[in-house]
This record gives C-alpha cells, structure tokens and sequence, in this order.
C-alpha cells in the first residue's frame, strides 16, 4: 500500500541511520524502481542490499532476464582460474599490506591474527563486519573518504560492485579452501584499512579540523592513499573497461599492479593531510626490510642482489630460491630495464634487451589466467619462453600454472628443487611473501647434461659450442622462444657457411676474399656470445 511504501521510504531517511544524504537519496531511488517493477542497476541493488539485506536483493536477482543470469554465469567461469590461484593461504599481511604492518611486531601480529581467525571461522568475519558498519563513522569513512570496503562473500549485490579484485568469480568463491581465503583476505585488508582511518578521524575530530579537512579535499586525498598502500590502486574508468569487457577480466590484478606503481603519490597525500601514523608505518617496515636484507647479507646466509636491472634486484637469493620482500622491486625492475635497454644476468654481465618485448613480456606477465592462455596459443609460447604444443605434458604443465594455487605451486617447487629447508624457506608464503624457487628449463637441463657443468658455471664459449652443435637444432626450435631462435638462425648460417667454405679451403679452392669473411663470420659468432 502507499501508506507502507512510505514507510519504507521513512525507514531510509531516518535520523536514526545517520546515513549520508547521496546514500538516502540512492538508496530511496533504488526502492523506487523496485517498487515499480524494474530491476535496478548493481549499483543500485547494492544500496538495496545494505539497508534491507541479502536475502531482498537475491530474490530480485532471480528476477532478472534468463540472457543476463547465463552471461553471469559464463564470466563466473572464465574468471574463476584467478580465485583458484589466489586460495588457500592468507596472504594480505605480507602482500598487500606489507608496507603497513612489517615494520611493527605488534601490527604485523595483529594482521595476521585477524588473516588465520577469519580462515578458519566465518562467524569471526561476520561479527568483525557487522561491528564495523555500525560504527558511527562507518558511511563517513567508507563513502565520504572513500576508504575501501570490500563485502563479505556470499553477498549479491554488494558482491558484485565491491568484491575483491583477486576473488571475482561468485560461483568459485563457494567452494573450500577458496571460501576461507578470500574471507581471510576481504576481513583482514578491512580491518587495517579501518583502524587507520578510524584513528586519523578521531584525531581530526579533538583537532577541530574535520571540517577543514573535508573542505579541502584531504580527506578524500587521505582514503586514496589509504587505499593505494594496502594494495587498492586507482584506475581510470575507461582503463577498467577495457580490461573487464562484459565482466570479464583481462588483468590478473590490475589495482594491485597500479597500486605499486601510485605509492610515491600516496605517501605524498598522506603528507598533505597531515597525517603521521601510516607515514611512519611505512617507514619502519621499509627500515625493517632493509635491515633483513642487509643481515641476510652480511652474515653470507643470503646474496642480495641492490642492482634494479637484475631479475634478482630486492630479493635474498638462496640457491635457486628468491625470497622478495617487497613486491614493488619487480615493477622498479621491469621500469629500469624498459628505460636503459638493457638487463644483468646471473652472472653479472651486462646484456642489451629489446624494449618493447620487455615491456610486452611485463604486460603478459599481468594477464589473467583465460587472457593468457588465449595469448599463449597465439604466440606459442608462455612469456617466459616456454613453447606449447599439444603434448599431454605441456597441456598438464599449462593446466598446473594457471589453476593450482599459487602457495601450493610455490611450495612443492621448493621441496623438489631446494629440499627440506627449501620447502621451509617456501612457508612464509603463505601470508603472502614472495618466494619463488628457480626451476632448471628443458634447454637448461640438457645443456647442463651435455657439458657436465651446472648452469651457473657456464660460460659464453660453453653455450655457443652447444648452440652451433647441429645435433641440438630440432631441440631448439623447439624449445627457445622466437626472438632468441631468430638469432640463433642467423648464427646457423654463418656457421654453415663457414664449415662449407673450410671444405673449400681444404680442397684448396678458397680464394682471400672467402678466407676474410670466414674469419668475420668467426668473429660474428664469438661477439654473438650465444
């Protein structure tokens, strides 16, 4: 009846909520349209949700046309590889939140406490959410800052504008290991989110500035950088639709790429607002990280590698282990090798690169599972050079990297490549830092064969034997990514060259002419240092 619409619609406006005007207005305009019998936005079901609750807004869901709820469905699908390679750990404190809690035991405690409480109970997470949005600063901090709050899965509507970017298929977010991660995950980057931004409103609140500060912009400009420092980058809009056309994702993670790259801007913010507690949290875990590095290499228990064109740079390197401490030094890395031109290897060596295939290589590096895969196919290989083809092993190898959780990917290399303490090393990874364990190619393992020599100890002269060998030629083609084989084509033909006109000399028919440019194809290949 009218009378119950308007009491609906009173509900909303109450002084009671305490809600924003713009969230009374959206959320009066979504009843409306309900009320009328069309089907709001997401947007606008969202609203819908918060004020009235999950079970209202699943029942309009169903309503919607067959057509909309099946593309629902197959984007679920297609983007349900990056839940799967995002489960099974709790990996906020020391990912996304590195900067924010590692240099303070008891923050770092804390994060961690929240990440393996909310894995293991849901109750927990739900309890610790409802606190929160029921705090008088809650549609402050959440709409007005614009502090970012992701939503609890299991949630429809909300779930759908304000799920986290590492989670975004609802089907996949249902089953185990997956649910209890991203719950981890969502309550866990809440949480730090919130205690810092509740502390900086309490103290501008006794200051007197609030209202200066929301003048001003600061505010606004302080839950940005908030939101940058704990892995939430910002986005144009036009850039976010053509990485998730139709709802389906391009990018594994494209906030959290963008937010490494923003940090400088972020800690700029913070200062502008005035504010002291985050500033200072990321100048001790940076203290922190570099005090770790430095023991690591002081006391020979690691090498750190400082060089920023090395693949290596920020990481303690133990054996074929990399354990990065912060993930921001493979964005520093890719931006110095793309601006110089040039890369260091293992063994120190200075090589040139080609710019534009380093940065296509960082951007395939970055695509979501299904993306990848589809540019994969098209260019053969993976961006790491790994060729494909339609042997079982391959297809099982491609299946294994783009579906297993990372953690569990992670930690069986370690055991099989580094042993018992590689395997151990491997285990802070589950609370997000990053440790990769180096595993030998098929080139390398069968040039480490050929010449009795472990990888590391081969020299220039020890790979270009093997590369001119021509027994190792179908080998090759087969196993080198198209750029270096190029190259490798190239170097053939001098070599042959090169063998037929010796016959020539040997049959006493190479005239000087022929003689110097054998000795420059010679030359050619020592300079190549393939």
């Amino acid at each position: 009846t009218s009378q119950e619409i308007s009491q609906l619609r009173g509900m909303i406006a109450s002084p009671a909520r305490a809600l924003p005007s713009y969230t009374v207005t959206n959320t009066d305009n979504a009843l409306v349209r309900v009320l009328s019998g069309e089907i709001p936005t997401m947007k606008e079901l969202g609203y819908i949700e918060e004020f009235f609750g999950t079970k209202l807004a699943e029942a309009i869901l169903s309503k919607r046309p067959l057509g909309i709820k099946a593309w629902e469905t197959v984007v679920n699908l297609i983007n349900s590889p990056i839940n799967l390679l995002s489960s099974h750990d709790i990996s906020w404190p020391l990912r996304q939140g590195v900067l924010l809690v590692l240099g303070s035991p008891s923050r770092l405690g804390k994060s961690l406490s929240i990440a393996t409480r909310t894995f293991a109970r849901g109750n927990i997470a739900e309890r610790l959410d409802a606190i929160r949005r029921a705090d008088i600063d809650f549609e402050f901090i959440t709409k007005v800052m614009g502090v970012h709050w992701d939503s609890l899965p299991g949630k429809a509507a909300i779930a759908g504008r304000a799920r986290s970017e590492f989670f975004p298929s609802k089907i996949m977010s249902k089953l185990p290991g997956i649910k209890q991660s991203n719950r981890s995950f969502t309550v866990t980057g809440n949480e730090m989110r919130w205690n810092f931004a509740k502390n900086q409103v309490t103290q501008w609140r006794e200051q007197g500035l609030l209202d200066e500060m929301l003048r001003t912009g600061k505010a606004k400009g302080y839950g940005t950088a908030l939101n940058i420092l704990s892995g939430k980058g910002v986005l144009p809009g036009k850039l976010q639709s053509l990485l998730e056309p139709g709802g389906i994702r391009l990018a594994f993670a494209p906030r959290y790429v963008a937010a490494q790259i923003e940090t400088p801007y972020a800690l700029f913010k913070l200062w502008q607002a005035g504010d002291r507690e985050i500033l200072k949290a990321v100048a001790q875990s940076i203290g922190v990280g570099i005090g770790l590095l430095s023991l690591a290499e002081l006391t020979g228990a690691a090498h750190v590698e400082l060089d920023p064109r090395s693949s290596d740079f920020g990481s303690m390197v133990i054996g074929k282990q990399r354990i990065r401490l912060f993930p921001h030094a493979v964005v520093a890395r890719y931006a110095t090798q793309i601006m110089l031109g040039v890369q260091k290897t293992e063994k120190g060596d200075i090589m040139d690169i080609d710019r534009v295939s380093r940065a296509l290589r960082f951007g395939r590096s970055k695509l979501a599972p299904a993306a990848a895969t589809g540019v994969d196919v098209i260019a053969g290989a993976t961006f790491t050079g790994e060729q494909l083809s339609p042997d079982m092993n391959v297809v099982g190898r491609e299946a294994w990297n783009k579906l297993a959780p990372f953690f569990i990917q992670d930690l069986i290399t370690a055991f099989k490549s580094e042993g018992l303490l590689g395997g151990i090393r491997a285990l802070p990874g589950v609370a997000g830092m990053g440790v990769l364990t180096y595993t030998p190619s098929e080139l390398e393992t069968k040039m480490t064969k050929a010449t009795g020599k472990p990888w590391e100890a081969l020299d220039a002269y020890d790979k270009s034997v093997f590369y001119m060998d021509t027994n190792n030629r179908a080998m090759l083609r087969k196993t080198v990514d198209k750029e270096f084989l190029a190259k490798l084509e190239k170097r053939w033909e001098y070599y042959d060259a090169q063998l037929a006109r010796d016959e020539d000399f040997k049959a006493g028919t190479l005239s000087a002419y022929d003689w110097k440019q054998a000795y420059q194809d010679a030359e050619g290949l020592r300079a190549a240092q393939l």
